[in-house]
């Protein structure tokens, strides 16, 4: 019998056998382990939503303990609120506004620096470090400051694509596991949140500062909001 190799198209564009991710993996579910079943050449095997449909239909042993590779997240991300009242009225220099109005740049890299750095500090105490470094936020001092190098730095006022920055955004986090801090622009002004994940259906998953809390960009580009800003930290 002719056989053929199952090969879905998943991650947009990216051409993989069924992929299995297995229950006990650790935070980053990125390393799946592949599996490739031979199917008859002429079987149209689009047909069945999972190996584990396939493996049915045809009498086989199921694999247990499984599930589709259908999103990938970080771990060690942790959401920070800018309007959280231990912090909120706290003023960044040197624009003497509080982190409450305009701190989402500030919060979003604690954010950051939390998840690459594994520690616990809040845009109070990043606040105080960077000192008049703060708002506006200054990108290189806060690197030198931290002791970080920084991998991707893209910035274009007129809008960067929904198609490179969702690639930036995987490439981030499947080449080095670090989140990216994302700036948009709207009809009233910029805002900041933290990309640290990707779906099967071409969103990105973000932890958001503000107090409206979503948690897709996909949201941000139906209220009208166009990214601008790429940054991706590491240490």
């Amino acid at each position: 019998m002719k056989t053929k190799i199952i090969k879905k198209k998943m991650f947009w564009g990216i051409t993989t056998a069924f992929t299995i991710l297995m229950a006990a993996m650790p935070m980053r579910s990125v390393n799946a382990q592949e599996f490739t079943i031979e199917v008859d050449v002429d079987e149209d095997v689009s047909q069945f939503d999972d190996i584990n449909a396939y493996l049915e239909e045809h009498g086989k042993e199921v694999l247990d303990n499984y599930k589709m590779r259908s999103s990938v997240t970080l771990g060690n991300i942790n959401r920070l609120a800018q309007a959280d009242s231990r912090w909120k009225n706290e003023v960044m220099q040197t624009a003497e506004s509080t982190i409450g109005n305009a701190g989402c740049c500030l919060t979003s890299f604690t954010i950051v620096r939390n998840c690459i750095s594994r520690t616990s500090d809040t845009p109070a105490t990043v606040n105080s470090t960077l000192g008049d470094a703060a708002c506006p936020f200054n990108w290189e001092i806060a690197r030198s400051t931290y002791g970080y190098s920084i991998l991707t730095k893209m910035r274009n006022d007129s809008g960067i694509s929904n198609e490179s920055a969702r690639l930036t955004v995987v490439g981030a986090i499947d080449e080095y596991s670090r989140p990216v801090m994302i700036g948009m622009k709207y009809s009233g002004g910029t805002h900041f949140v933290v990309g640290y994940g990707y779906t099967s259906d071409g969103d990105i998953i973000i932890c958001d500062p503000a107090g409206r809390n979503y948690t897709r960009l996909s949201q941000y580009y139906n209220a009208g909001y166009y990214v601008h800003r790429l940054y991706v930290y590491s240490k």
